[in-house]
């Protein structure tokens, strides 16, 4: 009974906090007072709602898609403060400075988009950004060579927004059989300054995705169930593809190792196993055990990628 009680309490003070909240429509109502205040109707409102979990947790925070009114097709997407008058990235972690600085980078976006579509012509499919990521369609998976090819006209498009492109690139190579991409690659712009940086990726590197990607779900399917007998649990923590020859991985995957069925009484190993892996056999060539109680655990991708060929290092290091 009492756990009953306090149940009820729990869900009444919610309904209270969340219920002192702006309305949606006096919120609608004060950002379309705001949009003409502030830049006299040069925004349509197209969206504007409660669109996540997230957002219906916080009573005065809203969804909110803009037409720009002199091109509908340019679209820009944030979150509203309504009791603040406040605008957030579409992920609600940084404050935006106004709707223009939004707009301004969008637009920007859309002549990158455009010069992107003309100097790579038939060679891709669709070109599409998002944030620093380019995401470009292919029919099939392109060769090192054409890759090589498409970074030099990237890196030259990116070259002529300084303003707008101040970071690499991540290119994802996507195709109808992958895609969220297999592959990405970083471009480089001059605009990038990464003097700062003890990471750095070496220039047209070839990353995986090996979370996002079907092909990579596959392949870290296999090297479980090749893991199966001598571990308890796995999880994979990076891929590194051969950058002359797509065909060919190493993967790192931590693992607590010991037999699934041997007694919970008995010591496990912890660490991470590096097996590599060829697309040709579909299946795991070669697999290497590294102990945390002999290598540091903090390191571990850095340590890892230090004993892979030279042909798989895709970063340098500055101490």
């Amino acid at each position: 009974m009492i756990n009953g009680k306090l149940q009820f309490a729990i869900i009444a003070i919610c309904l209270v906090l969340f219920s002192c909240g702006i309305s949606q429509e006096q919120a609608k109502e004060g950002l379309a007072n705001f949009l003409q205040q502030k830049h006299q109707g040069k925004y349509h409102i197209k969206t504007f709602k409660k669109e996540s979990e997230q957002l219906r947790m916080r009573a005065d925070m809203f969804w909110v898609e803009l037409e720009l009114v002199e091109n509908p097709k340019v679209i820009i997407s944030f979150q509203w403060d309504a009791k603040k008058e406040e605008l957030y990235t579409p992920n609600g972690k940084k404050q935006v400075s106004s709707v223009a600085r939004i707009a301004e980078r969008k637009l920007s976006e859309e002549k990158i988009i455009a010069d992107l579509k003309t100097v790579l012509g038939n060679d891709v499919a669709g070109v599409g950004i998002d944030r620093t990521f380019i995401n470009l369609q292919f029919g099939q998976e392109p060769g090192r060579d054409m890759i090589d090819s498409l970074s030099g006209k990237i890196r030259k498009v990116l070259e002529k927004y300084p303003g707008s492109w101040i970071t690499e690139a991540r290119v994802n190579i996507c195709t109808p059989k992958d895609k969220s991409g297999f592959l990405q690659l970083i471009v480089k712009p001059k605009s990038f300054d990464e003097t700062q940086l003890k990471e750095r990726f070496k220039p047209n590197a070839i990353l995986v995705n090996a979370f996002g990607s079907e092909r990579a779900s596959d392949v870290t399917k296999q090297i479980y169930k090749a893991l199966e007998e001598r571990t308890r649990s796995r999880q994979v923590l990076k891929m590194w593809v051969n950058q002359q020859n797509f065909d060919d991985l190493y993967v790192a995957v931590e693992v607590e190792k010991q037999h699934p069925r041997a007694s919970k009484n008995l010591p496990a190993a912890y660490g991470v196993y590096l097996a590599k892996w060829n697309f040709r056999d579909f299946k795991v060539d070669k697999l290497r055990f590294f102990n945390y109680a002999s290598v540091s655990k903090q390191d571990i991708v850095q340590f890892l990628e230090g004993k892979l060929p030279e042909s798989y290092q895709v970063r340098t290091y500055v101490n």
